[in-house]
């Protein structure tokens, strides 16, 4: 959903603001967990919301903050930012095999792999 339409959804992260300014998604507005039933009004009710914390615990709570305020379409984003960041980094250890042809990759194609 972020990649192929992020003017669809309302990303929410709900972490500290020192947490957000640090890094967060593409696209993603700062509403801190205990602010958010005071800010209410600024999340937009036409588009799914997808609610993240750092590992998910407060995203959940989220999550039922705005699903007992009336929100019907509302996600928490399993395992939060940090499994976020996990699946979207650059591997610096490239898998050893091919999985296309099941072989073993020589030292030469892993370390293409590594520097490419």
């Amino acid at each position: 959903m972020l990649r192929d339409a992020p003017d669809t959804i309302e990303l929410i992260d709900v972490r500290t603001p020192e947490e957000y300014a640090i890094t967060s998604m593409p696209g993603a507005r700062n509403i801190e967990l205990n602010q958010l039933r005071k800010r209410l009004g600024e999340i937009g009710r036409g588009k799914p919301v997808i609610i993240f914390c750092q590992v998910g615990l407060c995203g959940y709570l989220a999550c039922r903050i705005l699903k007992q305020s009336g929100f019907d379409n509302v996600r928490n984003l399993t395992g939060g930012f940090k499994t976020y960041a996990w699946a979207v980094e650059k591997q610096a250890n490239p898998d050893l095999f091919d999985y296309e042809t099941i072989r073993l990759l020589d030292a030469e194609e892993i370390d293409s792999r590594r520097n490419g």
